[in-house]
């Protein structure tokens, strides 16, 4: 008589896929599968619905067992007024921009994509974009209050259930001002 071990968790741990271009969303968003939003300068909520568009669903992503499938990954920074958090993450933040500029740029000349492809284009305005424009986007930088309050404008246009901020992606920020963000973030 074999006594086998029953496993400890029947489901699986919950698995989300990552995805970074518009092609990869609506993929994600066809299969039906939990998606983690890695955004660079887009608008989440533009994504959000442009995933759902070709199989016919509102622009609201539907919940399974009563929680979203919608996780945001982005750049963020908390600061106690919204100068301060310019001050401090700007330079991180443009530092970052411009890195993922060059390693977009690589990968399309290594793989031979044709100048004005999408990839270059991302690439192109990834290595120009201003600190305002980037705001403008998906990125959450600012007081608790402003940054709370855009997160809940995701939650509500597209049931945003979870988000990973960077709060140091650009490897810029100053670590006191970086614990100090973190600290906002826990008291918030």
């Amino acid at each position: 008589m074999s006594v086998p071990p029953c496993p400890f968790q029947w489901s699986g741990p919950p698995i989300r896929v990552a995805a970074t271009s518009p092609d990869t969303f609506v993929t994600i968003g066809q299969q039906g599968m939990p998606i983690f939003l890695a955004v660079r300068h887009e608008d989440a909520r533009a994504i959000s619905r442009l995933r759902w568009r070709p199989i016919g669903r509102p622009g609201r992503t539907p919940a399974i067992r009563g929680r979203a499938k919608v996780y945001l990954r982005t750049p963020g920074y908390l600061a106690a007024t919204e100068a301060q958090a310019k001050a401090d993450y700007e330079a991180s933040l443009l530092q970052y921009f411009r890195a993922q500029s060059a390693l977009l740029a690589d990968s399309a000349r290594r793989t031979g994509v044709a100048p004005g492809d999408r990839r270059w284009l991302t690439s192109e305005r990834l290595g120009t974009i201003t600190y305002d424009e980037a705001l403008r986007g998906s990125v959450m930088i600012g007081t608790p209050d402003s940054v709370t309050e855009r997160l809940r404008a995701l939650q509500a246009d597209m049931g945003l259930s979870g988000v990973l901020m960077e709060i140091n992606c650009g490897g810029k920020v100053e670590h006191a001002h970086e614990m100090e963000a973190r600290r906002l973030g826990v008291a918030g």
